[in-house]
């Protein structure tokens, strides 16, 4: 019996093809799917009817609106100290001790090292006896001069008691001459007289020679005094710089500060003006140093003519700080500098703080706000709303399209940043629509919907 034979059409299809062809069927669906999105289910994505498959983008919004925003103008400083000194001995010799502990707070005028005196201290008591020995000299100067004034002055008295008798003489010789014209006396009686008035007048020469000598005495002494006198002042002066010498080897503190790490110990030989001893810095004030663009300097200035300037330094919450209040400090605005910063366009400026509590620390960064005042009627908006693109800064504003709202870009300037808004200068006005959240998924033209919580605002807000 010949063997039955099949139909072409019941022919078995191979397993190998039946699944080829359910892969080509699935990669095609898959392919649809990706290039022509349907409808979907998600949150955002709602058909708008522009185009096959398009979705409309869900945003949120927010208005433009006017209001008074405080001028703040915030920068990161570094803390600096007031003042910081480095203590080094005017004196060398032998430390004896430190009169504190390092890192310990020492307060103006408080005895911080001691160098030994032994050397210093001799020198003023050899200056003492110098001073001692020039007044001695000054004193006998003196008496000789006073001396020369006694023999001056009886030199002087000589003079006068000549002067009278020589003049009595002379008054004799004249009347006897007169006498012996008319033969009254003899010519040896009248020579006796004129005799005794040519030696008074002799007299007098020399009595007058005494007192020029007497006065010349007394000159020399009295500049034997004055020679004497400057050697006791040059003597004093020596003691004061033996004594000056002698202060310098107790070290005070010039400030009153926080002492860092002892550099020399006791029992080491320090060197005047070379070896250093300790740093002290002064915590109470301190300064913060930052810089701002140079455009803000107008501003500025303005403000300190005008009195209304303030300057915070604001500290992270993780420092520490035992409250809120302690991670703020208020201070006043105590330098500008007198150039710009050609590099960087920036000025740099510094502010003072009291810092009581010690919280700002030399080195240390903190966030500085200078505060200007008040800009009245600012237009603000959600710093969140502002996308930054190619051409620079826009906003998504709203638009009423054929199918419902569509995306408008507008660009926009942005003068300032305050907290979380924006203040622009140009490109929106009051009362703009403008997209707050969503806006990366936009582009001009998108169809969006407002979120569940702006209907209401969408029908009353939207463009017409």
């Amino acid at each position: 019996m010949s063997p039955i034979q099949r139909s072409p059409a019941r022919k078995r299809l191979s397993p190998r093809l039946v699944l080829g062809v359910i892969g080509f069927l699935l990669l095609g669906f898959l392919a649809y799917r990706l290039f022509n999105p349907a409808q979907g289910s998600g949150e955002g994505a709602k058909p708008t009817g522009k185009g096959r498959g398009a979705m409309a983008v869900t945003v949120t919004t927010a208005l433009v609106k006017r209001a008074d925003i405080p001028l703040d103008l915030q920068a990161v400083g570094t803390i600096e100290a007031s003042e910081t000194v480095s203590i080094m001995p005017r004196v060398s010799g032998q430390l004896l001790r430190a009169n504190f502990k390092q890192g310990d707070i020492v307060q103006k005028g408080q005895l911080l090292f001691e160098i030994d005196p032994s050397v210093y201290a001799a020198s003023v008591a050899q200056a003492k006896s110098t001073v001692d020995q020039s007044m001695a000299g000054v004193r006998q100067a003196q008496a000789s001069a006073q001396g020369a004034l006694a023999l001056v002055k009886n030199a002087q008295a000589a003079v006068h008691r000549d002067q009278a008798q020589a003049n009595f003489a002379t008054a004799e010789e004249f009347r006897y001459r007169s006498l012996l014209a008319q033969n009254f006396v003899t010519r040896e009686q009248y020579t006796q007289f004129k005799a005794n008035a040519e030696s008074y007048q002799a007299t007098i020469k020399a009595d007058q020679a005494a007192v020029i000598n007497a006065r010349a005495q007394a000159q020399a002494a009295f500049a034997a005094v004055g020679t004497n006198e400057a050697g006791v002042e040059a003597s004093r002066a020596a003691l004061r710089a033996a004594q000056v010498q002698l202060d310098f080897t107790r070290i005070r503190s010039p400030l009153t500060g926080k002492t860092g790490p002892l550099l020399v110990y006791a029992g080491n030989i320090v060197q005047a003006n070379t070896s250093s001893l300790v740093t002290i810095t002064r915590l109470s004030p301190v300064r913060a140093v930052f810089t701002l663009p140079e455009k803000y300097l107008p501003s500025i200035q303005l403000a300190m003519t005008q009195q209304k300037l303030g300057v915070s330094a604001i500290m992270a919450n993780d420092q520490g700080l035992s409250s809120v209040q302690d991670s703020e400090q208020q201070g006043k605005l105590i330098f500008v500098n007198n150039s710009v910063d050609t590099s960087s366009g920036t000025i740099q400026l510094k502010g003072e703080f009291p810092n009581t509590n010690q919280a700002l620390w030399p080195g240390r960064f903190v966030k500085v706000k200078l505060d200007l005042g008040v800009e009245k009627n600012a237009i603000v908006l959600p710093s969140k709303a502002i996308q930054t693109g190619q051409n620079g800064d826009f906003v998504f504003g709203l638009a009423k399209g054929k199918k419902g709202l569509v995306a408008v870009m507008k660009p926009v300037t942005v003068s300032r940043l305050f907290d979380d808004r924006a203040l622009l200068s140009s490109g929106v006005k009051v009362g703009d629509q403008i997209v707050v959240e969503g806006a990366s998924f936009l582009q001009p033209g998108k169809l969006v919907t407002l979120s569940t919580g702006k209907r209401r605002q969408q029908t009353e807000t939207a463009p017409r």
